[in-house]
This record gives C-alpha cells, sequence and structure tokens, in this order.
C-alpha cells in the first residue's frame, strides 16, 4: 500500500511539471483530463488498500484442557487436523495389580490458534483414551463452532462432561487470563493459519 502511495505521488508530481511546460490553451484541455485520471487512480489505490486490509483478518482462539489421563487429543478446524491439545507427561505409574500397561497423567495446557479467515469455523476434538486394566480404547469426540470476525479472540475450554464424555465450552476472559498466567498449563505451539 505505501508502494502505491509513493507512486501515486511521483506521478502526480511529474505531470505537474509537465503541465507548467505547457502553453496555456493546452493546459485547460489537458487539466480536465488529469483530475480524471487522478481521481481513477486515487479509487484504485482505495481499493488495492481495502483489499490488503481484508486479506489480513485474524481472529485469534485459545483452547485450554486440564489434564488428562492415558489420552490422545487432536484438535482440528473444519476437518483439518491442526494440533495436538496435550500436555507433555507429567507422572507415569507403572504397572501394578490389574494393570496392564503404565498409566500415564499429561500436564494441562493451552494452545494459541491465529485464524486468517473470517466467518464460522467449526473445531473439533478427537479424543482417545486406553484404559489401562483392560486396553479398550474410547473414542470421544466434541465440536463447537465459532463465528470469527476481525479481532474477535474466543476462549475455548476442554472439560469433562459426566463420567464418559467431554465437550469443548467457551469461557469468559477472566476466567481465561487465570488460565494464561498459571505456569502449571504448558503453553504448546502457536497454530498460524496459512
Amino acid at each position: 500500500m505505501f508502494v502505491f502511495i509513493l507512486c501515486y505521488q511521483k506521478c502526480i508530481a511529474l505531470l505537474f511539471i509537465i503541465y507548467q511546460l505547457c502553453p496555456t490553451h493546452i493546459r485547460a484541455k489537458t487539466m480536465k483530463h488529469l483530475l480524471l485520471n487522478q481521481s481513477r487512480i486515487a479509487v484504485f489505490i482505495l481499493m488495492m488498500g481495502l483489499a490488503a486490509i481484508g486479506a489480513y483478518a485474524q481472529s485469534t482462539v485459545y483452547f485450554f484442557a486440564k489434564s488428562f489421563d492415558n489420552s490422545e487429543i487432536t484438535l482440528k478446524m473444519n476437518g483439518q487436523e491442526i494440533g495436538e491439545l496435550r500436555g507433555s507427561v507429567k507422572k507415569t505409574i507403572n504397572p501394578i495389580g490389574p494393570m496392564k500397561i503404565a498409566s500415564v497423567s499429561y500436564n494441562p495446557c493451552k494452545k494459541k490458534c491465529v485464524i486468517n479467515e473470517e466467518g464460522k469455523a467449526l473445531f473439533s476434538i478427537d479424543f482417545k483414551f486406553t484404559n489401562v486394566g483392560t486396553l479398550a480404547v474410547s473414542e470421544l469426540d466434541t465440536e463447537i463452532q465459532l463465528n470469527l470476525t476481525e479481532g474477535s479472540v474466543h476462549y475455548i475450554m476442554l472439560e469433562n462432561k459426566g463420567i464418559k464424555d467431554i465437550r469443548l465450552k467457551e469461557i469468559s476472559e477472566k476466567d481465561a487470563q487465570k488460565m494464561l498466567n498459571d505456569k502449571k498449563y504448558e503453553m504448546l505451539p502457536e497454530y498460524i493459519q496459512q
């Protein structure tokens, strides 16, 4: 946008110099054409600037997950994987008694996602939980639809919904700030939409 403005200013300066060198009877005709072309150029530059601003519309979505055990948590946007939502290993308990594999607890985590589009977006979680006693794998999923607008910020929490279900829930900025400042919540790599 800045380059267009500089080119525009140089063109106007050059046209003004040529105009000053022209005889008086040609100046009147030239002035009409110059003003008409100048307004067309200004409209073109304005449209290019608006298109450039629209191309960089961004929304930010923060995701939070508490500590889950023996799980794989995949975060998706509109059906495409955008990352894992699981912290590093917090604690491992070796198999004892009826346990067939070790029990692994993960740190709570947070993930920042920068989305470069506006409109509705469907965020979903594929959650796989392995029972250490039976080795049965439970597959759960949940989703939330957000209306993304330029500059909007959303805070989403992955939480238990009863004993055998999960959900994504939008939380307040106040609650989210507590978790963003909490060092127990591990910051996962940021996702920036290309």
